[in-house]
């Protein structure tokens, strides 16, 4: 009797151990499932840091936490295949959430029929009906920022948002490829269509609100898209941010990687960007920052071929 007790015992015993061994376990790993994801991108940033080859897919949802971007993409119905499929099929996806800005529905494309007729006459009122239908329309409390692209832009979303990390969504400031007018003395600047440019959410919400309803500061009919925006952020104390890295390269970069990769010459027809850059332009190897953000003038296969090299090519691997 005294033996079966003992032997129940030492079972009880043992199974309250194996009890409290798995709690144990079980506690400590929902801590180190709160503290995953914080790992993740904190190795994510060392890598960057040390300039190594990184598989963003795998990295996706980590990347996607914050800050939210609101992209859209102003565009056409004669180009929704010829450019806009292509954006979608590459960079698009890595926004938050992203529309197409056009005057006609399509089924294919998350389009929006801003009902403004198409033309570059038109540019400025196709980009105040675009703000103001994403500030009508759009739970704006869910994102951080706002990206304008063209549908030549290619934008590399996983850049963008590292440079927005460490500003705030609440103060009124807006970034892009800054220019300014050929006359300096006017010290006036704006920012670059093509090569998109990013409102922070007060800046949005202080846009459509004041420059385009309240005072309607903005609410001008020329039909100059970018130097139309920047006479707006300086009527509204809006400011521009300077992008640029460490060693002055630009994010924002308003040409195509070949023709900024390559040294320009004196009568090479892209050399105008160096007359209305704000910002001294350098071509060449030095051209642009390792954390480049957007290029222009991108066509389709251009598209592909960075999309790949961006998020598909792996260095010094061979394993499938």
């Amino acid at each position: 009797m005294n033996e079966n007790n003992s032997f129940l015992t030492s079972n009880q015993n043992f199974s309250n151990f194996l009890l409290g061994l798995i709690i144990g376990a079980i506690g400590t790993a929902l801590i180190l499932i709160s503290q995953f994801s914080d790992f993740q991108i904190q190795f994510l940033q060392y890598r960057w840091l040390k300039n190594e080859q990184i598989n963003l897919s795998k990295y996706s949802g980590y990347l996607h936490k914050n800050p939210k971007i609101f992209c859209w993409i102003l565009t056409a119905p004669k180009y929704h295949r010829e450019r806009a499929d292509h954006i979608e099929a590459t960079w698009a996806p890595h926004c938050d959430k992203h529309l197409f800005m056009s005057s006609k529905i399509d089924n294919k494309l998350p389009t929006i029929n801003l009902s403004v007729p198409e033309g570059r006459e038109f540019l400025w009122a196709k980009t105040k009906a675009s703000f103001k239908y994403i500030y009508d329309n759009v739970d704006i409390s869910k994102y951080e920022w706002f990206l304008k692209a063209d549908d030549d832009t290619f934008v590399i979303v996983e850049n963008l948002r590292k440079l927005l990390e460490k500003y705030s969504t609440d103060s009124l400031i807006y970034f892009g490829a800054i220019f300014h007018f050929m006359d300096a003395s006017l010290n006036q600047t704006y920012p670059s269509g093509g090569a998109g440019y990013v409102l922070s959410r007060s800046a949005l919400r202080k846009f459509v609100e004041i420059g385009l309803r309240g005072d309607k500061l903005c609410d001008s009919k020329e039909i100059y898209e970018d130097l139309e925006i920047g006479s707006c952020m300086r009527k509204l104390n809006i400011s521009v941010i300077d992008s640029r890295d460490s060693k002055g390269r630009h994010r924002f970069i308003p040409l195509s990687p070949d023709n900024s990769l390559i040294q320009l010459t004196d009568d090479d027809p892209n050399n105008w960007v160096r007359s209305y850059s704000k910002f001294p332009y350098k071509s060449g190897p030095n051209c642009c920052s390792d954390s480049a953000i957007s290029f222009h003038y991108i066509d389709p296969k251009m598209m592909h071929t960075m999309n790949y090299l961006i998020y598909k090519l792996k260095v010094g691997q061979t394993k499938d």
